[in-house]
């Protein structure tokens, strides 16, 4: 089911089906800003990755001796959420660990997404809870929004549109082998600046480690048109979308496919994050539509 949040410059919609923000719409130019999942391209629009990010090696990890299974991003993308609260300008979902997840992934935990609007800007945000007051919990959490590009569709060259990173002239990039994580060298960006060509996720997508941006424009020379798009606080970033698709995904992370000597175990795998019994972990980013 889908619901909306809305104010005088915003509509936006989310559905309980993987608590996925469907649409950004700006009231005022009368713009979609999200990617509206055509299939041909990609079927998805801003997917919650839980409980890991990325690809496992052979789909499989370890924990205290026993195997178990996880398709790439998690299974929280797919699951229906419990709508918890609704008022005009917010919104919250949440998903409970149950029988069915624990087959999956052993822990108790509650997932909870937020939507916030405030003037011309959203808020995204995600609380995940360890329910048990005796085990440590293991997890990765990451955000796969994907927006329009061109934003501005009739009037815009998909092409001409760039990232431009508000702090960081070079970025550390990781290599992807067939979804699994490998070497990094240094990418040298000209002017802080990611260029939107057809080339440029022609090996998957970019991965950045350790950033200190923590703002990206996307924009265009030829347009008015821009959104701003904030996150703090993340160890990993994800750019990707498909030669001549037009959109493109900002995917910031806490957590990271497996590297391609991983050895399955969950525990030391890379980015993966750890909960206390009952502690609280959240993190969440920022669009500002322009």
């Amino acid at each position: 089911m889908e619901y909306i949040i809305e104010n005088e410059n915003l509509r936006i919609c989310v559905d309980d089906q993987g608590a996925e923000l469907k649409s950004i719409f700006g009231k005022n130019n009368e713009i979609e800003y999200l990617w509206q999942g055509n299939p041909d391209f990609w079927g998805r629009r801003a997917p919650i990755l839980f409980p890991i990010v990325g690809k496992l090696k052979d789909n499989t990890y370890t924990y205290q001796g026993k195997n178990y299974q996880l398709s790439q991003h998690g299974f929280a993308r797919d699951m229906v959420f419990e709508m918890v609260s609704h008022e005009d300008s917010n919104i919250s979902f949440l998903l409970i660990s149950n029988e069915a997840t624990r087959v999956a992934y052993p822990f108790e935990w509650t997932l909870k997404v937020n939507y916030h609007i405030d003037s011309n800007k959203l808020f995204v945000s995600v609380d995940i809870n360890n329910t048990s007051t005796t085990d440590e919990m293991w997890f990765s959490v990451g955000f796969h929004p994907a927006f329009n590009v061109p934003i501005d569709r009739g009037t815009n060259d998909q092409q001409a549109f760039v990232l431009q990173f508000n702090k960081d002239k070079a970025a550390n990039k990781r290599l992807l082998e067939h979804g699994l994580v490998g070497n990094s060298f240094e990418l040298g960006m000209e002017n802080s600046q990611i260029p939107l060509e057809n080339k440029t996720f022609i090996k998957d997508a970019l991965v950045f480690q350790d950033l200190k941006t923590d703002q990206i424009t996307l924009q265009s020379a030829d347009s008015d048109r821009s959104l701003v798009f904030s996150f703090d606080d993340f160890p990993y970033l994800g750019i990707w979308s498909k030669p001549s698709a037009p959109f493109v995904c900002i995917e910031p992370w806490h957590g990271i496919a497996d590297t391609v000597d991983h050895d399955g175990n969950l525990v030391t795998k890379e980015g993966i994050k750890s909960l206390k019994p009952t502690e609280t972990f959240s993190c969440g980013y920022s669009v500002e539509v322009l």
